[in-house]
């Protein structure tokens, strides 16, 4: 007994929803075809209003015409009467067809109103409404002043054919007279009922608006009380529905808020993608929540991931499974970050294509770790690796070559008598070969070293001047090879800086055997020392083949060698770069300054002692 009820205020409601929801689309109906009868109906009282001015200019013509006629009894001025009657025959003529045949008329009378000189949209117009209302439309004012009008027009044709008779014979002036006569009469009357015809065609014009503007306002309000109506019922809904949502978007917002997470969601049939305020921050896209199409979105993803995320992305709108997607983002100020997408595939409802919502963070900082994790690590293995079997390079080519050079010297050692000049030659190339190729090996090692930091420093209070003058000896071999004078202007007070002694000896020894070895021939290689500050500085400058500034630029890196520099002595391209790693670790600096084809300088900075 119970159950009853129930499906009744069902069905009770769902009529209801159905009236209120079918209400607004049948007014909005009913007022587009007012509004669309009420221009047609306006635009033919407008036609039939200029119908009416111009029948009225026509009579006025007609008359002149014909009193022009009376005087001047020309052809010419005859004409002009019959044309100026064109338009009021018309009239005529259309009025006595539709009162004979009525609607089944209106084609004759269409080609006769256009014939006689109307505009064929205001004759559609005419008709129409003829064929809407017939004559009811029409004051009887109106029809009487038509009828009237048409007698009157009918009498001047008369009186206009009697003057034509008199006119074509002798004519009597007095008969003339009295014809012009009866004529102003006529013309009279004809005015009276034109302004009679536009009296009435304006009141049927403000009539008409009057019932339409009544009419629409009706409408209107219907609309206005049904809208109300409906939405007050959807409103009281809306404010359930948006108080759950509310709730459910505060807890969502705190918890991405401690998570630092954004929302994003992917509307695949719009093409759009709907951000908060979190994720477009994310993208360097402002601070506020933004909806933007799926390309404007692509353009600000690394180009190298663009083509990949898409991938991804039409993959899991295919497969529909979870998703974890890792792309890079370019801000509007150069920066890159690296953000993660997580989230699901939404299935698709009522005949919309599926979607995409989920979660973004930004993990710019956990890649970047890695990734240097990754690269340190590689580097660390590299440079041990390398390391190591220079190290072993260096020791399995030193027993040898050891060997190699002790036998040398012996036979340089030798009586003379047993070896010949061209022999000695041979030998001493032997031994210079020799201690060139122990010089590299030596180079190497030290390389290794350094690089490993397994070179040990003993800094103490050196003499950096004394220091120079004890090396200046162990430079003549070099400098008698490429005859360079060697000027040595160093102070003979001490100058002292913290160093290792033995460490600046071989950084000194090798910027003055490049000053020398990098030389033309005659040329001069000099050595300063100053004291600048807390520092020591050591100038040690040739006047040589010189170098561009991009290649001394690169000139402290491992291996490297200008290009000047190749074809005009033998050189590993290691000296410097050790020189650099020695210098920095005690604590100084050394730079360079060259002009291919005047020269080069060296300038070394080391702590004061």
């Amino acid at each position: 007994m119970n159950s009853r009820p129930f499906p009744a205020r069902r069905r009770r409601f769902r009529w209801s929803r159905i009236t209120l929801l079918g209400l607004p689309l049948l007014v909005l109906l009913v007022v587009g075809a007012l509004a669309m009868a009420a221009v047609q109906i306006q635009a033919a009282v407008r036609a039939y209003e200029l119908s009416t001015s111009q029948t009225a200019s026509a009579h006025a013509q007609a008359i002149n015409a014909l009193v022009r006629y009376a005087r001047s009894h020309t052809e010419a001025d005859w004409a002009r009467y019959r044309e100026a009657m064109r338009l009021p025959d018309s009239a005529r003529q259309t009025r006595d067809l539709l009162r004979q045949y009525g609607p089944e008329g209106l084609p004759q009378v269409q080609k006769l109103m256009i014939d006689a000189g109307r505009h064929p949209a205001d004759v559609t117009a005419m008709l129409r409404l003829y064929r809407w209302f017939g004559t009811r439309f029409m004051s009887p004012t109106t029809r009487d002043a038509w009828r009237k009008t048409d007698a009157l027009m009918l009498q001047l044709d008369q009186e206009a054919e009697r003057l034509r008779v008199i006119a074509r014979h002798d004519a009597n002036p007095d008969d003339i007279n009295a014809i012009l006569q009866r004529v102003d009469v006529l013309e009279g009357g004809v005015r009276d009922m034109a302004r009679l015809l536009a009296i009435s065609w304006a009141k049927a014009s403000r009539t008409t608006t009057t019932v339409l503007l009544t009419g629409i306002a009706l409408i209107t309000a219907v609309l206005t009380l049904g809208s109300a109506l409906l939405i007050r019922r959807a409103l009281n809904q809306q404010r359930l529905y948006t108080r759950s949502l509310t709730d459910a978007r505060r807890r969502w917002e705190l918890a991405s808020s401690a998570a630092g997470l954004g929302l994003y969601q992917l509307d695949t049939e719009a093409g759009i993608v709907q951000l908060d305020a979190t994720a477009a921050a994310m993208h360097g896209l402002g601070s506020e929540p933004i909806s933007l199409a799926r390309t404007a979105l692509r353009a600000v993803i690394v180009d190298e991931d663009t083509r990949r995320t898409q991938q991804a992305v039409n993959e899991v709108l295919l497969h529909g499974q979870d998703h974890r997607i890792t792309y890079r983002v370019r801000h509007a100020d150069g920066q890159v970050r690296t953000l993660e997408a997580c989230g699901r595939r939404l299935p698709p409802e009522h005949g919309h294509t599926a979607s995409l919502i989920g979660v973004l963070r930004d993990v710019t900082d956990v890649a970047n770790q890695a990734e240097q994790a990754l690269k340190r690590e590689a580097a660390e293995r590299v440079a041990q690796e390398q390391r190591a079997f220079l190290s072993r390079l260096s020791h399995e080519l030193r027993t040898p070559l050891n060997a190699i050079l002790g036998f040398a010297q012996l036979l340089g050692l030798g009586d003379r008598a047993s070896l010949s000049d061209a022999q000695r030659r041979q030998v001493q190339w032997i031994l210079t070969a020799g201690q060139q190729l122990l010089a590299l090996i030596e180079d190497v090692l030290d390389l290794s070293k350094v690089e490993a930091g397994e070179i040990t420093l003993h800094l103490e209070r050196v003499d950096v001047n004394a220091l120079v003058r004890e090396c200046l000896p162990l430079l003549d071999a070099a400098r008698q090879q490429h005859q360079i004078t060697l000027l040595n202007r160093t102070a003979e007070a001490p100058l002292y800086a913290q160093v290792d002694a033995q460490r600046l000896r071989q950084i000194v020894i090798n910027l003055l055997s490049n000053a020398c070895k990098y030389n033309r021939p005659h040329g001069h290689a000099t050595i300063d020392t100053r004291l600048e500050g807390e520092q020591v500085v050591i100038d040690i400058s040739d006047d040589g083949i010189g170098m561009r500034t991009e290649d001394a630029a690169q000139l402290f890196q491992p291996f490297k060698r200008v290009a000047s520099a190749m074809g005009h002595a033998e050189g590993t391209g290691l000296g410097l770069y050790i020189v650099k790693q020695l210098v920095e670790r005690m604590q100084g600096s050394v730079s360079v300054v060259s002009e291919l084809g005047v020269g080069t300088r060296f300038t070394v900075r080391l702590p004061q002692a």
